[in-house]
């Protein structure tokens, strides 16, 4: 059971975005202060939000997973694990990385992990990869947002090199 509540947050969307999170992190911390718990709470953080917008992700997706090869064998596609309960899981694991973020890190990596996804979960997931061949593209703007994340964690604040990074 626990793997399938471990296998519907993708473990590997959430390292390989780690990963930018520790990119925008590290490219900041050359200039700013930044402590090794920091770091970890920043990747604690918005590591459990990106769970979140997987999970989500999975729920709304099982009717397209279900007709796909690849995809047909997920755990909510299979009824493995309860939709009701996934919801739950989603929301404890978003609020409790924004609350890491907004009170460990600084309000304003919690509010734009928020935005970002907002845009993952809604525009993404339930519109335009359901009904645009931009899909990908509308998808690669929350994409961008961890290594952003990481920036803001140890500067608090949006600067053109953050706007940069960010584009």
């Amino acid at each position: 059971m626990l793997k399938s509540y471990l296998s519907i947050t993708k473990p590997g969307i959430i390292f390989g975005n780690l990963i930018s999170v520790a990119a925008g992190f590290f490219l900041a911390a050359k200039s700013e202060p930044a402590s090794l718990m920091l770091f970890l709470t920043t990747l604690a953080g918005v590591g459990l939000v990106i769970a979140s917008g997987c999970v989500v992700n999975n729920i709304f997706d099982r009717d397209i997973d279900q007709k796909m090869a690849r995809t047909q064998n997920r755990e909510t596609v299979k009824g493995n694990i309860n939709i009701d309960v996934a919801f739950v899981y989603a929301l404890a694991m978003l609020l409790l990385g924004t609350a890491l973020l907004f009170q460990l890190v600084n309000p304003l990596s919690a509010v734009v992990v928020l935005l970002g996804y907002v845009y993952y979960v809604f525009f993404y997931t339930m519109w335009y990869k359901r009904n645009s061949v931009y899909g990908t593209l509308v998808g690669s703007i929350s994409g961008a947002v961890p290594p952003l994340v990481g920036y803001l964690a140890v500067t608090n604040f949006i600067s053109l090199e953050a706007i940069l990074l960010f584009t």
